[in-house]
């Protein structure tokens, strides 16, 4: 944006990082396990379904919605890739859980995937925000501090 002293990331427009939306979806993700597990979990409405995967889905919901806060929509690289960490290791640990118990494969599988997804969202959207600067340069000087405009002779 013209005016302002921060760069936009290398991949703004593009889908790759948008940190923001990222977080709302997590956000939204999270408000739907917690509120309606049976629905989320893809459970019939005339099934019953197992009280130990609704518990789980709500507590699930409850790590989504605490991650989408303690992200906000502003987040750093840093955190981006602590929180693609976490879902990357759900998303492994619902592959054993959907060979262990074909009753939950299902939501196991779906649960992974989901997580493997925001996993790669989280971690595309660090690298977007790893080029972008906290803080001004000590120098003043943006162009001659940065390694990409760096003349070598």
């Amino acid at each position: 944006m013209a005016g302002t002293s921060r760069p936009e990331p290398r991949d703004a427009g593009r889908g790759g990082g948008r940190p923001a939306a990222l977080s709302a979806v997590r956000g939204a993700y999270g408000t739907a396990l917690l509120l309606a597990p049976r629905r989320s979990l893809g459970v019939r409405a005339g099934a019953r379904g197992r009280r130990g995967a609704q518990t789980f889905a709500r507590l699930l919901g409850a790590r989504q919605l605490l991650e989408a806060v303690a992200l906000g929509p502003h987040p750093s690289a840093r955190m981006l890739r602590t929180g693609a960490a976490v879902d990357a290791l759900h998303a492994a640990s619902m592959l054993p859980l959907a060979l262990l118990r074909p009753g939950l494969r299902g939501p196991a599988l779906a649960s992974g995937a989901t997580a493997a997804g925001l996993a790669v969202w989280g971690f595309r959207s660090a690298a977007s925000r790893a080029d972008v600067p906290t803080s001004a340069p000590r120098s003043g000087s943006p162009v001659r501090d940065d390694p990409r405009t760096a003349i070598t002779l």
